[in-house]
């Protein structure tokens, strides 16, 4: 990924050795080249788009409750192992489903909080692999 202004560039760029055979690497790659879009009619979103530069999703709030939105993967956009930053979310714990099946926190779906000084935003790892339309609905416990 590269990023100018009048003066400056800005690169992304990982190196790193990996034990993940080709095929692997090629669909990571390619979730991070055209990451699925994210889509989503809920009131309480304010903006919501994929961060290059943090590969992660990160959705804005007009106001907090319970959030729906959707990843539009496919073969040219694959969904691996998303990351959601949600602004403003505040310290509460979450409840999870992914295509109406509610996940268990643990080792595929992890969550903590990056407190701010005007707030507290919601961090979100999924291990998942996806070719199609993913639902999610994230909601205070």
């Amino acid at each position: 990924a590269m990023e100018m202004t009048d003066n400056s560039v800005t690169k992304i760029m990982l190196v790193g050795l990996t034990d993940r055979d080709k095929a692997e690497l090629v669909t990571v790659a390619r979730s991070w080249i055209s990451p699925p879009a994210i889509t989503h009619d809920s009131p309480l979103i304010k903006a919501a788009a994929y961060d290059q530069s943090e590969k992660s999703y990160t959705i804005d709030l007009s106001k907090s409750g319970k959030l729906q939105f959707e990843l539009e993967a496919s073969s040219d956009a694959p969904l691996h192992n998303p990351a959601f930053v949600i602004n403003n979310w505040g310290m509460s714990n979450i409840t999870l489903s992914v295509n109406g099946k509610e996940m268990k926190r643990g080792k595929d779906f992890r969550y903590g909080f990056r407190s701010g000084l005007k707030s507290t935003d919601l961090v979100v790892w999924i291990r998942t692999d996806s070719e199609e339309v993913n639902e999610f609905i994230i909601d205070k416990q």
